[in-house]
């Protein structure tokens, strides 16, 4: 390859590739002629995540792309495997707790939640919700004890804060509520494959998806 079609490489993958932590510093790298960053640079985001499941990064770029969720999660299930078959003394079992949760609920909030549109800021959940009064509770618990609940209710329609003009045309509004209780063994589950295009697959064995009107349907798949 030319230095040339380098260089229109270079051009192209810094002005089109999406915004991600480490991007800068993989474009400057690339600058100076490391052809690995570039090539991470021109991947979408599940083959970046990809690769650095497979571990085919060098460290070179590892250390620029340390700060992708992707890495936070690898790591958490590295410690989650360990930690629940080796006793700690508390004080050292604390941090990596710290870890575990916040890579657990980070994973999960990713699953919940989808793109409107490629380049888009704007996120939609997967799951239908009252138009005018949802709720979404997220609660971190032990493994074994994953699941998820909805309720459905209905309340006046100044309570929800509409307009005098929405309250004579209907007193009251439906309401919706989606609890979640997420645990480490999400971790276990492959990134791309936690959401499926229908479930939400909080577990290797336990499924959610969309039941009637707001309510969600728990699956344990055996």
């Amino acid at each position: 390859m030319t230095t040339a079609d380098y260089d229109a490489r270079l051009m192209v993958a810094s002005l089109t590739a999406p915004r991600f932590k480490g991007r800068s510093a993989l474009i400057a790298l690339a600058q100076k002629g490391y052809e690995e960053a570039l090539q991470a640079l021109e991947m979408s985001s599940s083959e970046r995540d990809f690769n650095i499941r497979k571990g085919a990064f060098t460290p070179v770029v590892m250390n620029v792309l340390r700060e992708l969720p992707i890495v936070a999660e690898l790591e958490a299930l590295r410690r989650t495997r360990k930690g629940y078959t080796t006793d700690r003394d508390a004080i050292a079992e604390r941090p990596q707790g710290n870890v575990i949760r916040r890579s657990t609920l980070l994973a999960f909030e990713r699953a919940l939640e989808g793109v409107l549109e490629p380049g888009y800021p704007a996120l939609v959940s997967r799951f239908r919700t009252a138009m005018h009064s949802h709720e979404n509770v997220i609660k971190y618990v032990e493994p074994g004890h994953a699941g998820a609940t909805s309720i459905s209710d209905s309340i006046w329609a100044s309570e929800a804060g509409l307009s005098g003009a929405y309250r004579k045309k209907a007193y009251r509004v439906a309401t919706s509520k989606h609890v979640w209780s997420v645990s480490p063994e999400i971790l276990k589950v492959p990134a791309a494959r936690r959401w499926d295009g229908k479930h939400l697959w909080l577990t290797p064995n336990l499924r959610v998806r969309q039941g009637r009107g707001t309510a969600l349907v728990s699956e344990t798949v055996r």
